[in-house]
């Protein structure tokens, strides 16, 4: 997909975007409708990847839905693990948590650290470890 995607995606998109930053959703009290969520809302932002999709308080909601993802990262036994996993090297690979300093979301990144440094465990398969070292250092 090319780099920012066509209006007509965009506009395609739009629906589906409106829907997934629903509080009820952001909120939600299901571990698993968050990750699935957080991951759709991934792929939005990695589409999106030079113009944030959302405006900057919408943005900070979804970072800090992301955030709360990485926290269950050291649990490999939920059924939402691969998710989390994809989610992560995701955010590494397009460098999304520049925008979280831009956001001045710096307890946020703190947390996400924090996070990380929680979770980070030998049996994890590299790209996590890999992913993890990549957005720190890109943001410290």
């Amino acid at each position: 997909m090319e780099q920012p995607p066509e209006k007509y995606m965009l506009s395609a998109l739009s629906p589906l975007m409106d829907a997934l930053i629903a509080e009820k959703l952001l909120k939600h009290s299901d571990d698993d409708v968050k990750v699935g969520v957080a991951s759709c809302l991934n792929e939005i932002t990695r589409i999106t990847a030079l113009v944030p999709p959302y405006e900057d308080e919408k943005m900070r909601k979804v970072f800090q839905l992301i955030v709360s993802v990485f926290g269950d990262l050291s649990d490999t036994a939920t059924r939402s693990y691969i998710k989390r996993i994809n989610i992560l090297e995701s955010m590494a690979k397009v460098r999304y948590c520049i925008v979280m300093l831009d956001l001045e979301v710096d307890e946020m990144i703190i947390e996400m650290f924090k996070d990380f440094f929680r979770s980070a465990r030998v049996h994890h398969p590299k790209v996590v470890m890999e992913s993890m070292e990549a957005m720190m250092s890109l943001v410290i």
